[in-house]
């Protein structure tokens, strides 16, 4: 029988370029760093991950790079 497998998505990151900095109240850098440490300790592992809607917060080149 084959194993079931699921998937991850990761939505709204909202990253720039300063990882100290706030948004709302929110480090989203963080955040996303905490969100991702729980990815790595699933068991099973999902199958591959999605990130959708605003990933950085700016067009500076620099947030990507952090992303």
């Amino acid at each position: 029988m084959e194993k079931p497998w699921y998937f991850i998505q990761l939505s709204d990151t909202h990253i720039v370029a300063d990882t100290r900095q706030e948004s709302h109240g929110v480090n989203t850098y963080a955040t996303l760093s905490r969100a991702i440490a729980q990815v790595n300790h699933l068991d099973p592992p999902p199958a591959f991950a999605i990130f959708t809607g605003d990933l950085i917060n700016d067009d500076d080149p620099q947030s990507y790079r952090v992303l």
